[in-house]
């Protein structure tokens, strides 16, 4: 479907044009307009719907990376290891200060970092 041609015939049939400009349309059915108007309604319904149908599984796609990033977040809080934490010293004599005075392995003071790349360029 040629939604570019659609949306010019719709906007010249909604501009109450003159015969002549009619038959620029690419719905142009010899001047009878019970035949050309019909036919360009029916196209852009369909257009309507099909848009509706991408429009829902963009929205579903969306919502697994934004249910799978959630999930990968309370992952991450789940764990909580030192090398992704806000407060983690690389110091092999040093522990961070959340962690200092403890020996567990992950800590509930954990602070997450962050993502250190942009993923979006």
């Amino acid at each position: 479907m040629d939604y570019k041609k659609l949306i010019a015939a719709i906007k010249l049939c909604g501009s109450t044009p003159k015969v002549d400009e009619c038959k620029a349309c690419a719905y142009w059915a010899g001047g009878d307009m019970s035949k050309c108007i019909p036919r360009m309604t029916m196209e852009a319904a369909a257009a309507i719907t099909d848009l509706l149908v991408y429009n829902q599984s963009l929205r579903n796609a969306a919502n697994g990376f934004k249910d799978r990033a959630e999930k990968a977040i309370n992952d991450i809080y789940s764990v909580r290891p030192c090398s992704i934490c806000a407060n983690y010293s690389d110091r092999w004599d040093d522990k961070c200060w959340a962690c200092r005075g403890t020996n567990e392995k992950y800590h509930p003071d954990f602070t997450w970092l962050g993502e250190t790349e942009d993923y979006d360029e």
